[in-house]
């Protein structure tokens, strides 16, 4: 559809890097490219030859797939590298609860339009961080969404989401979840409407700039304090939205 659209070329998700880095060579200008060995070249980032190296990780592969149920290789491949890994790590938990609940929620009032948007960003999302058998079966009912099979999305929707809301304990350590280990919120103390006031006006601000740096260290503040009962569940709907860098959403809840 796009090449018929003029676009010069396609990558699929998910991107793998080797295959974005050859198309980049291949129609910027040659002028704009260094290779090593060139004048001038410089390695960019962390991704070296220990990075490269770790794409073939041997008994510790064996070990992220029996705690984590992870194919760490192939995670790396998709991601290029230990650092986009653990963001997507780091993403994909923060999204079970929220997106469980809205498959779950879609499947069983039978909306199948956002039901199947849903389980294909989760059949790309798991493929991602290297959840194999889960984004095999997101893919499956993705394909079952898209016929509107309500009788076998509904049988077989359950051992879904038992297996996504499984990785959740699975991977919040090594996700770095600052949820998994923050005081419980009896803890914290009560955000005061003033400074509550003044953080969304300082996140609107930030957001209608798009600047979601500031966003993300604003709700990082946030985090410090309890939210009162009657803001809590919008708090967890607006900081999911900021992780989602879903600006329209944020400006809707603010």
């Amino acid at each position: 559809m796009y090449l018929n659209e003029g676009f010069a070329d396609y990558l699929s998700k998910p991107i793998e890097s080797a295959k974005l880095e050859e198309l980049l060579t291949k129609y910027l200008p040659p002028s704009l490219v260094l290779h090593r060995g060139d004048a001038g070249f410089e390695e960019n980032g962390s991704w070296n030859g220990r990075e490269r190296r770790l794409h073939s990780c041997g008994a510790a592969g064996e070990l992220f797939t029996d705690v984590f149920d992870l194919n760490i290789e192939q995670a790396l491949k998709n991601c290029g590298g230990k650092d986009v890994f653990k963001e997507a790590v780091k993403n994909f938990v923060e999204a079970i609860e929220e997106k469980s609940a809205a498959i779950e929620s879609y499947a069983a009032e039978g909306d199948w339009k956002n039901y199947t948007v849903l389980v294909h960003a989760l059949k790309s999302s798991a493929r991602l961080i290297g959840a194999e058998a889960l984004s095999e079966e997101a893919a499956k009912l993705e394909e079952l969404g898209g016929r509107e099979a309500a009788d076998e999305i509904r049988a077989l929707s359950p051992a879904l989401l038992a297996r996504y809301r499984a990785y959740l304990p699975r991977l919040a350590v090594l996700a770095g979840n600052p949820a998994a280990f923050a005081p419980a919120d009896k803890e914290k103390s009560l955000i005061s409407e003033e400074r509550l006031r003044e953080a969304l006006e300082a996140m609107k601000e930030a957001v209608s700039a798009f600047d979601f740096d500031m966003a993300d260290a604003i709700i990082a503040e946030l985090d410090g304090y309890a939210m009162g009962a009657d803001f809590a569940a919008k708090y967890a709907e607006l900081r999911s939205a900021v992780q989602a860098v879903d600006a329209a959403r944020v400006l809707a809840l603010l």
